[in-house]
């Protein structure tokens, strides 16, 4: 297990901020074949649950999903996702 310092995390926040569509099309995707099951409940059903209260915070959620999701694979690249366990501290 590695936990995060505030520096690698504030890094890893500014290198989401910076990817482009593209890129963050094939994060997801990459996301969609290594955890199928995950990336169905974190970007299809429970948005569509949170939605169905408040669109905005459905966008929110599903935002702030792809930032964890590329914090871990800024950070954590060479790890499989799914063998990888982060604190974020």
């Amino acid at each position: 297990m590695h936990e995060l310092t505030d520096r690698e995390l504030y890094q890893s926040l500014e290198y989401t901020k910076g990817i482009d569509e593209e890129t963050g099309r094939k994060i997801i995707e990459r996301f969609e074949l290594d955890q199928t099951a995950l990336a169905q409940m974190i970007f299809g059903i429970f948005p569509d649950v949170i939605a169905e209260e408040n669109q905005e915070m459905s966008y929110l959620f599903m935002d702030l999903c792809f930032d964890i999701l590329c914090v871990f694979k800024k950070l954590l690249a060479p790890c499989p996702l799914k063998m990888t366990w982060i604190m974020i501290g």
